[in-house]
């Protein structure tokens, strides 16, 4: 997916491709946040978009059978549904950022889907779907396609259908049933925020203010206010909020086994403990399970939670996960165990977005860049620093961007890794005030 933009809030323009770990990186407030709630936005809306189709099924109706052909039917209807969406995320962004209507009145935002790559996939697509009514689920209709094949068969089991709103129905079933194979985003998108330190820990309180506003509510301006404040979040801060708001639920959910080895290799080498959850309440567990409130233990505890929690109950394999700021509260060595099993996620099948401050955490996104060549003692290197082939970060999976003087622009990737002029530069400063400092003093002392 490319997305190319104008006027995002501080940003003038800037384009970007999504591939399976996108890293951006600049200054505080260049406008990182803003294209991750837009990138947010964009996946929302693929997820849950609804269009007309002018689909004609009459014939279904009169004769009890029709193929559609489902690949015609894509090729005329992709470009207008993209479009179409780009304008429903321009017009419904102010609601993600939970800003005034018009704050961006003036982006222009355009969004480019992989159309051949989609095609293939809907060509490839397969399923032998009944469609049921009624507690003893009578079969009114069956939707086929086989593999390989670019007709759809729709068969209407017209003797067991007697109303006619149940034709009415069931075409509004088919036509959801092929915009959902011909555009939708199925995959689920999960973000953790800044803000989600403190949302780790205060999250009962929130709801229980809100609780108690509702439940003694006079309909006053003072308590209207109040309501407005608790739910005043841009909305991946209250998706956030809701997650944390059924952690029981969710703590039943058992996890795919690849995605919770990693999240116990994150206890293992970052935490050094365990979660647990009882009565939707976090606590952390210690090596020799002495279990501490989430609110007394370490910062680096209470920030790492929602990676962990994501990858032990939600996250599935092509989902994607968002992170402002993964170096959040870490010392520099977990920053770099935490690059790693970035990585080790995408290699699994997650497609991470980042945006850091950290040269720690790009500078070990580097390393594993490197791994990728084929060079002299590379199986030494790798078993003297523990790398495995899971931990090999492929060059053509990578997106890096910098944000700069109201500008996002690509970075290159080279031999060394991606080319990441914002930190060098900082480096390079401090080094020179370093030796200046150093020699002046040197030369004091000679005199």
């Amino acid at each position: 997916m490319k997305i190319k933009f104008k006027n995002l809030g501080p940003l003038k323009k800037g384009e970007v491709t999504i591939r399976n770990m996108t890293i951006f990186c600049g200054k505080n407030n260049t406008g990182k946040t803003y294209v991750n709630y837009l990138i947010y936005s964009i996946l929302e809306t693929l997820k849950d978009y609804r269009t007309n189709l002018n689909l004609n099924i009459d014939q279904l109706f009169k004769e009890g059978v029709q193929e559609i052909d489902v690949v015609s039917l894509f090729d005329n209807n992709f470009d207008r549904i993209v479009k179409e969406i780009a304008n429903e995320v321009k017009e419904n962004l102010y609601k993600v950022f939970n800003s005034k209507k018009d704050f961006f009145e003036e982006l222009e935002l355009e969004i480019e889907l992989d159309k051949e790559q989609k095609r293939e996939k809907l060509i490839k697509l397969k399923f032998d779907r009944n469609v049921t009514i009624g507690e003893n689920k009578v079969k009114i209709s069956n939707l086929n396609k086989v593999e390989g094949s670019d007709k759809i068969t729709l068969i209407y089991f017209k003797e067991k259908t007697e109303k006619k709103i149940l034709e009415e129905s069931l075409r509004r079933y088919i036509e959801n049933f092929l915009q959902i194979c011909l555009i939708q985003e199925e995959n689920q998108k999960y973000m953790l925020p800044t803000e989600r330190n403190g949302l780790n820990i205060f999250y009962n309180e929130l709801l229980r203010k809100r609780a108690n506003i509702v439940e003694n509510m006079d309909f006053s301006v003072e308590g209207k206010e109040e309501i407005e404040n608790v739910n005043n979040y841009p909305k991946p801060v209250k998706d956030y909020l809701k997650i944390l708001t059924k952690l029981d639920i969710y703590d039943k959910n058992e996890g795919n086994e690849i995605f919770v080895n990693i999240a116990k290799e994150m206890e293992k080498e970052i935490i050094r403990g365990k979660y647990k959850i009882d009565n939707n309440r976090i606590f952390y567990q210690t090596e020799n399970e002495k279990e501490l409130d989430l609110y007394i233990a370490s910062s680096t505890v209470k920030t790492i939670f929602g990676i962990i929690f994501y990858l032990r109950h939600l996250i599935k394999n092509r989902d994607y996960l968002i992170i402002d700021e993964p170096e959040l509260n870490l010392h520099p060595e977990n920053q770099v165990k935490i690059a790693k099993l970035l990585v080790r996620l995408v290699n699994s099948g997650i497609k991470v977005i980042i945006s850091t401050h950290s040269d720690y955490i790009t500078k070990e996104f580097n390393n594993l860049l490197m791994l990728d060549n084929d060079f002299k003692n590379k199986t030494k290197i790798m078993e003297k620093y523990d790398y495995s082939k899971e931990d090999v970060l492929e060059r053509k999976n990578v997106g890096a961007y910098l944000f700069k003087d109201g500008i996002l622009d690509e970075m290159e990737i080279g031999e060394e890794g991606i080319i990441t002029k914002t930190f060098d530069e900082v480096i390079e400063s401090i080094n020179e005030r370093n030796d200046d400092i150093y020699y002046s003093i040197k030369e004091s002392g000679d005199e």
